[in-house]
């Protein structure tokens, strides 16, 4: 009780401290108070109000403000208060706020760089490692979200999918050519190729989330199953597969050369047994065709 009360009290003369320095030095700030000014006890104070800001937001280990002690804090400025590396990383959200207002999107080329000569996208990519590893502080969090600019702090799948799943809920398809470009820049033709190419190192629920919008995983399987699906349902109306040589699907398919194709593969040994047992139930395939 006698050491919580002799903490109480050197905490509130140190806050005094702070609040007579502010007031005797209009120049300075709660963030601009000299590193090496020390107050007639001896207390670094720029020091001090740093350990401060720390108990305030909860990042001091097992030491967190009292509520009295959070509000006379809060009514100095502490919300407010910037060390050096906060206000290092202010000038970078302002440099993000930039590219953004001139270019009307946070896709930041590599080679992007700052007014000091650093690469905006270096800063970018801390952001978002640390985000993912949980040390992304709070209140640069909360500059992110006031800004709307959380979207860097996606991982190359995530910004992926969000961006599959926009233009899903606008074509209801994903049958994206690879050349396919977003409004602001982003590639979403090459990253659909390279999921297919990589699904087995996405995640459970994206791929999950691919499947619901009807994602191709092989599209030459998938161009196959809709030629013979074509072919079956010609052979249903008519009985046979006599059809006319130019003649065209609905869709838009050749028949005619997608048979030929498939007639010459599996002369060639190249056809699998379910596609071959497939093509013989519809008479796609004779003796000699071998």
């Amino acid at each position: 009780m006698h050491r919580d009360k002799l903490n109480d009290d050197r905490w509130l003369r140190n806050y005094r401290d702070l609040c007579s320095y502010l007031d005797s030095h209009p120049e300075y700030s709660i963030s601009t108070i000299p590193t090496d000014y020390r107050t007639m006890h001896n207390v670094l104070l720029a020091r001090w109000v740093y350990e401060q800001h720390k108990a305030y937001y909860g990042n001091r280990e097992n030491n967190t403000l009292p509520d009295k002690q959070m509000e006379l804090m809060k009514m100095i400025g502490i919300e407010e208060y910037r060390s050096v590396a906060d206000q290092l990383w202010f000038e970078r959200f302002e440099e993000l706020k930039k590219f953004y207002n001139d270019n009307h999107t946070l896709m930041v080329p590599t080679d992007y760089r700052c007014a000091d000569g650093s690469l905006l996208v270096s800063w970018t990519r801390t952001q978002r490692r640390k985000y993912h590893d949980g040390t992304l502080k709070k209140k640069y969090m909360n500059a992110l979200e006031n800004a709307g600019f959380t979207e860097i702090l996606e991982t190359n799948e995530e910004r992926g999918l969000r961006h599959a799943t926009e233009f899903y809920k606008k074509y209801h398809h994903l049958n994206i050519p690879c050349v396919y470009v977003c409004d602001d820049g982003y590639r979403l033709g090459i990253w659909i190729r390279c999921v297919r190419e990589r699904k087995h190192k996405l995640t459970e629920q994206t791929r999950k989330q691919l499947n619901k919008m009807g994602m191709i995983w092989n599209v030459p399987e998938n161009h196959w199953m809709i030629g013979f699906l074509e072919c079956y349902q010609y052979f249903r109306r008519n009985g046979n597969l006599n059809m006319p040589k130019e003649y065209r699907s609905e869709s838009g398919i050749e028949l005619n050369s997608w048979l030929k194709n498939n007639r010459r593969a599996y002369r060639k040994g190249r056809l699998s047994q379910d596609k071959i047992d497939k093509l013989k139930e519809i008479g796609a395939l004779v003796v000699s065709d071998r």
